[in-house]
C-alpha cells in the first residue's frame, strides 16, 4: 500500500526548504554614497555601475535623491567602473572593487560644473490668419 502523500504537510515543509536554501547563497553587496556639487546636494544624478572592460555593460542603476544619496543593493561582488553624471555638469569615473555581502560606502563624490552651460532656445512660428 503506497504512503498517503499529506498536502496539509507538504506545502509548509517545501515553504522553510526553499526558504533555507535560499539564506545560503552568497548575498549580494550593497553600494552607497552620496552626490555633492557646489557644496549642495546633486539630486537626479544618474549613477551607473559598469563593468570595467565594457561601459555598456551596467551592472547597476540608481538615481540620486533630493538630498543627493544614491544605494544599489544585491551587487555581486568585483571590480567595477562607476559613472556619475548630471546635466550641467563635469562626469565622473571612477574604479570601485565591491566587497562581498556587505555594504560598500563611497561617501561623497564632488562634481564640477560644466562650464558650457545650456542657453535657452526661443521658438517661433508665423501665425496663421484667422
Amino acid at each position: 500500500m503506497p504512503f498517503p502523500l499529506n498536502h496539509h504537510k507538504l506545502f509548509p515543509t517545501l515553504i522553510l526548504m526553499l526558504m533555507l536554501s535560499m539564506g545560503s547563497h552568497a548575498q549580494g553587496a550593497t553600494v552607497q554614497g552620496s552626490i555633492i556639487g557646489n557644496g549642495r546636494p546633486v539630486e537626479s544624478a544618474n549613477i551607473l555601475l559598469c563593468a570595467p572592460k565594457d561601459s555598456s555593460k551596467v551592472i547597476g542603476f540608481a538615481t540620486a535623491d533630493s538630498s543627493g544619496s544614491f544605494r544599489m543593493t544585491d551587487i555581486p561582488s568585483g571590480d567595477y567602473m562607476l559613472n556619475v553624471r548630471r546635466i550641467g555638469f563635469i562626469p565622473v569615473r571612477m574604479a570601485i572593487t565591491i566587497a562581498p555581502g556587505k555594504t560598500n560606502q563611497l561617501g561623497v563624490i564632488q562634481l564640477k560644473e560644466d562650464g558650457r552651460t545650456l542657453q535657452g532656445v526661443t521658438i517661433t512660428a508665423p501665425r496663421k490668419m484667422i
